[in-house]
């Protein structure tokens, strides 16, 4: 991620649209947001995360026979059926050369 900070600010449209963006937002200068970004820390980082994530649902996603899952997962599980198993060639058998 630095690195490409590093190598966008030396760009000069780069310079000059985060320029106006510090004149028009009152946001922080390009070299203090680079500061800023260097200064962090895994435990930062984690913090942040902990914050976004703590109460977002958890998808599992399960790939299989939908018949067997559903047996075997119960009625309480959604399923989504979009592969159409009849129209698609076989993964197993290697592809015909002409």
């Amino acid at each position: 991620m630095l690195t490409d900070m590093s190598k966008r600010m030396s760009q000069k449209e780069w310079i000059a649209n985060a320029w106006m963006d510090s004149v028009t937002f009152k946001s922080v200068s390009p070299n203090s947001l680079e500061s800023s970004v260097r200064r962090l820390n895994v435990v930062d980082v984690q913090r942040v995360a902990a914050r976004l994530f703590k109460d977002a649902p958890v998808a599992t996603v399960v790939v299989g026979n939908s018949q067997q899952l559903k047996a075997t997962l119960g009625a309480g599980v959604e399923l989504r059926e979009s592969f159409d198993v009849n129209s698609a060639a076989d993964p197993s058998a290697p592809a015909k050369k002409p």
